[in-house]
């Protein structure tokens, strides 16, 4: 058996080592995306997965330690290629997609993966029962190719507690993301050094728990600064990848709210697809605080007894008759709750809430629209310097309030018909990493500056602006944008639009 890889040509690994790749564990990777999004116009991206970059990555501790066999511990010389092998076994389905919504209750893919080869019962990565299927209705295997030891040992690499080799595996700049920039770089259409990945390999170098590198790499880390900087303005600014990532989070924290138990993390990318295309019901429903009156010049006194109530309420053109009965259900310096026609209100910091219930998105016809390409048109994305405002992108209660208040800013303009949805992501580090390189003779230098920036896609929901239908007309818009721009500033998120589809641009350097 050998490998053909399209960036290393004809791949050799030891017995053992193919035995581990045909496993259920490893074979699952072929239906993991890379690219974390089914991708429908980074088209080379979307058909990249993560068993392509297991065996790349495997590949390339291979190539640290023919290159290294004076330094290089013998006896982790097989757990270090496994390891490499290995390190992405505990992904999810659509990899990072699916972590950045789970990491907050333990889910770490790079600390789990003994659990996933023993088959573990606690954890995020636990199974339900022992017997359990973890792929094609198949058990776990390697953990009956391996002994326990090795799995430690291995893990404890992944996890990186191994002083001589974790840091080759997981560092600023490690043989994983050489593999992962250099392969997706290629895969999408960047025109790459295909020497670079296997010299900078060569050329890395763990001692005492720190990287250093040979004078002869030089040259490929400014290529990879570069490439990755390139491959990442692409994968973050492409408005259709953005609109892809938006729809599927939606998808997986409403299910998972919901429906908790009904998406497994061994789930491939089509399994999540179908198991959420076969969820009954049309729409889900929650409790919603639905805008009123949004920093109109309110203030507590006018709500303070059942006249100024009244008064203020037939002002905003709300009519109370006489008949009704207005109840002050709790009021202090803060907020001030009242109810008539059984109908409660909120007024807090200025604006004026009713409510209500918010209508979700179907899961199953939003899963249909992801997968056939129907994607949320992109009203715009937006940059800040606040990352501070992440939460407010990612916290599920906290962004269906902001979108719901951005609908409303909208309406009153006289814009009809078009639900705004939020997206974030952090750009920490990613577009630009400074790299703090230690060269072998103990010189220090630096490639680059970091980035950290809060990008924000505006998308619309509605299903008659969706790609497969019309375009929002340009003069509508610019007034759209120029609106969210200062809806954003009103919440405290100082943004400058970015220029769409400039990113495009790399690929013609």
């Amino acid at each position: 058996m050998y490998i053909i890889d399209c960036l290393y040509g004809r791949i050799d690994f030891k017995k053992k080592v193919y035995r581990c790749m045909l496993s259920p564990e490893m074979q699952r990777l072929r239906e993991v995306r890379l690219g974390n999004i089914n991708s429908l116009c980074l088209t080379g991206s979307a058909n990249s997965n993560r068993y392509e970059h297991s065996i790349g990555t495997a590949y390339l501790a291979k190539v640290n330690i023919e290159a290294n066999k004076t330094s290089f511990p013998r006896e982790y010389e097989e757990a270090f290629v496994l390891a490499a092998l290995f390190h992405d076994l505990g992904n999810g389905p659509f990899g990072h997609s699916y972590e950045y919504i789970v990491q907050k209750q333990g889910f770490d893919p790079e600390k789990s993966i003994a659990d996933v080869i023993l088959g573990i019962k606690t954890g995020p990565h636990g199974k339900i029962g022992t017997c359990e299927p973890f792929y094609l209705g198949l058990q776990n295997e390697i953990s009956s190719i391996l002994n326990k030891n090795d799995i430690y040992t291995i893990d404890k690499i992944v996890r990186g507690e191994n002083p001589y080799c974790s840091k080759i595996l997981s560092s600023s700049i490690d043989i994983d993301n050489i593999d992962n920039v250099y392969r997706m770089a290629f895969h999408m259409g960047i025109n790459i050094d295909k020497r670079a990945p296997i010299e900078l390999a060569k050329g890395l170098i763990c001692i005492d728990n720190t990287i250093y590198f040979k004078e002869s790499a030089i040259p490929y880390l400014y290529d990879w600064y570069e490439t990755r900087k390139k491959l990442y303005l692409m994968l973050l600014y492409n408005p259709q990848d953005f609109a892809a990532k938006c729809m599927l989070s939606e998808l997986m924290e409403n299910v998972l709210i919901r429906e908790k138990d009904i998406i497994k993390w061994q789930f491939t990318d089509s399994e999540l697809m179908e198991r959420i295309r076969s969820i009954e019901g049309e729409y889900w429903k929650e409790d919603a605080l639905i805008p009123i009156s949004l920093n109109e010049g309110l203030i507590s006194k006018d709500f303070e007894n059942e006249n100024s109530i009244r008064d203020t309420m037939n002002r905003l053109g709300i009519e109370i008759s006489d008949k009704a009965k207005v109840a002050i259900i709790k009021g202090n310096n803060k907020s001030i709750v009242f109810s008539y026609y059984n109908t409660e209100y909120v007024f807090c910091d200025g604006s004026l809430y009713k409510k209500g219930r918010r209508i979700i998105t179907c899961p199953q016809a939003l899963a249909t629209r992801l997968m056939s390409g129907d994607l949320y048109g992109c009203i715009g994305i937006f940059v800040s310097k606040q990352i501070e405002y992440y939460d407010l992108f990612t916290n599920v209660e906290k962004k269906n309030q902001l979108e719901m208040e951005c609908n409303y800013c909208i309406e009153k303009t006289g814009v009809k018909n078009l639900l705004i949805s939020f997206h974030g992501i952090i750009d920490k580090n990613k577009t630009n990493r400074q790299l703090e390189i230690r060269l072998e003779s103990g010189e220090l230098f630096q490639i680059g500056t970091n980035t950290h920036d809060l990008i924000i896609g505006v998308f619309v929901k509605s299903l008659n602006y969706g790609l497969k239908h019309h375009e929002i007309p340009s003069s509508k818009r610019d007034r759209i944008v120029s609106l969210i721009h200062d809806f954003l500033l009103n919440k405290g998120i100082d943004s400058r639009e970015h220029t769409m589809y400039s990113e495009a641009k790399c690929i013609e350097n």
